[in-house]
């Protein structure tokens, strides 16, 4: 007995010791410089599980600048429908989406050069947006200083920002879920287009395609020195949806870094797309009373992005989906996940901690105190399954949970248990299961082992149960195969015979020629 509970109490300190080490490395996976994108990869694995699962708003769509479109256009005779396209076609798609009654609509496209056709169709442009509903135009932030840091039209932003904001307690919302990343300078659409939209967003990015980082957050956007501008789906959002329907805090669901985790739907296309020619041809069809290729009910109510798609016009961003997933998608899937408020969230550090604290001590745990090695292994496979399991299943209800800290946490609580275990049963118990293994049953082993006072001189008197056996009729058969043969087939008896008294707890004493002794106590 004094053995077993020195035994135990090392178990224990070894138990304690090992788990505050392996949750020490957890936490500390998360400072590392690898962790994102090691972390980010797993998060990719679940993202492709969880696309699909839930359906996108039927009401938010797109409009592409498809190479159907280009070819279409490239293919007729008039020169002047050749990229860039004329103002006048973005005009029609305004009008389009007003006679439809969509809700509001925002240009993923940059419009910071004058037409080709002249500032009047600039004008004309900015005019039909004027008695639309809420159109939102692109702006892209930049970090530093640029040329056009002097431009009136940077003073006409602001003003034009300021007054929008003014409107809604969404923004302010916005600005206390996290500080938004400075900015000095933008590039921003023509005057006209300025003065006559109704909102302006940033599609500035802090993810990077040269680095081949994915595409896995959203912006909230950005600060145009010290002027706050929502990012083009929050712009959208906060433009065309009254006030009394905004229930979406960013609050709830913005990660550290002022990002917000996206929940895709599946690859290219799962967020309903139209050709633009499809509806620039409806409109020409409105007008000659005709009746329109695309119904005016598609757009009923709905939120609208127009953006490029085509792969020459270089708005792709690589997600865990699609390596060539379109960026005005990107933006549509998150205004989705404001409206339905399906952005995934971050579990609270506390309860990571608390989380990796359980898995480390139940894999020490195993390890340690569980002696028979088949039952550690199938013991721990079933905590690890049950984790997997769980991780998958938090990403579908909307949560990531960190596998990394996990991952790197069980690995140091099993081989540092491994290695524990292995110095704590040390030469005697090596010694014992090797001298003994050919004689006596495992579990007499496991006892002895537990209590190494049983191996006293001297022995211990107490009434066994004894067996003697011997083959019938041994010396006739020995007598009538030859010496080559019987060898072999005594020992094949034997064999059998031992391991049948040590299923049952027996310890062989001795073999005697054909004969073997055992007892039971």
């Amino acid at each position: 007995m004094p053995s077993q509970i020195r035994n135990l109490k090392r178990k224990l300190s070894g138990f304690a010791v090992i788990t505050l080490l392996s949750c020490a490395l957890a936490a500390l996976s998360f400072h590392l410089a690898w962790f994102p994108d090691l972390e980010g990869a797993t998060w990719d694995w679940r993202t492709r599980y969880i696309a699909r699962r839930a359906q996108p708003d039927p009401n938010i769509k797109i409009i592409a600048v498809d190479q159907h479109s280009l070819d279409f256009y490239a293919a007729a005779e008039d020169s002047v429908m050749l990229w860039p396209w004329p103002r006048s076609i973005y005009g029609a798609i305004v009008e389009y989406l007003r006679m439809a009654g969509a809700r509001g609509v925002a240009f993923d496209i940059l419009f910071s050069e004058q037409s080709f056709s002249g500032v009047e169709e600039d004008q004309q442009f900015a005019d039909s947006i004027a008695g639309a509903m809420p159109v939102v135009q692109a702006v892209a932030l930049q970090s530093s200083k640029a040329r056009n840091a002097e431009d009136p039209r940077l003073e006409l932003l602001r003003a034009r920002q300021l007054e929008s904001e003014r409107s809604t307690n969404f923004v302010s919302r916005l600005l206390n879920s996290g500080d938004l990343p400075e900015y000095l300078s933008a590039v921003m659409p023509v005057r006209p287009l300025l003065e006559k939209s109704h909102a302006f967003g940033s599609v500035t990015s802090s993810a990077g395609q040269e680095s081949g980082e994915l595409f896995r957050f959203a912006e909230l956007g950005g600060a145009l020195n010290g002027i706050p501008i929502l990012s083009l789906p929050f712009a959208l959002y906060n433009g065309a949806v009254p006030r009394e329907q905004q229930r979406f805090n960013p609050a709830d669901f913005v990660t550290g870094d002022g990002r917000l985790i996206l929940r895709f739907f599946g690859p290219t296309g799962s967020i309903k797309t139209y050709s633009s020619v499809a509806i620039i041809q409806s409109y020409a069809n409105i007008l000659e009373e005709q009746a329109p290729a695309v119904p005016l009910a598609e757009f009923k109510n709905a939120l609208v992005f127009v953006g490029l798609t085509a792969p020459g016009l270089m708005d792709i961003r690589p997600t865990a989906l699609s390596s060539n997933f379109p960026g005005v998608e990107v933006n549509a899937t998150a205004l989705d996940n404001i409206q339905h408020q399906r952005f995934i969230r971050m579990l609270p550090d506390a309860l990571e901690l608390l989380g990796i604290a359980l898995f480390v001590s139940a894999l020490s745990a195993l390890s340690i105190f569980v002696v028979s090695l088949r039952n550690q292994v199938v013991l721990i496979t079933s905590v690890l399954v049950i984790f997997a399991l769980a991780a998958f299943k938090a990403a579908d209800l909307g949560y990531w949970v960190p596998i990394v800290p996990f991952i790197l946490g069980m690995l140091f609580s099993i081989l540092s248990s491994q290695a524990f275990m292995y110095q704590l049963e040390g030469k005697q118990h090596r010694f014992i299961k090797d001298a003994f293994k050919f004689y006596v049953s495992p579990a007499v082993i496991d006892k002895i082992i537990e209590e190494p006072e049983l191996l006293a001189l001297g022995g211990e008197r107490r009434e066994l149960s004894m067996f003697f056996s011997d083959i019938a009729g041994f010396t006739s058969i020995s007598e009538s195969i030859e010496a080559s043969k019987l060898v072999p087939l005594i020992n094949r008896f034997l064999s059998a015979m031992t391991q049948v008294i040590q299923k049952t707890g027996g310890t062989v004493d001795k073999y005697v020629g054909d004969a073997i002794v055992a007892f039971w106590n």
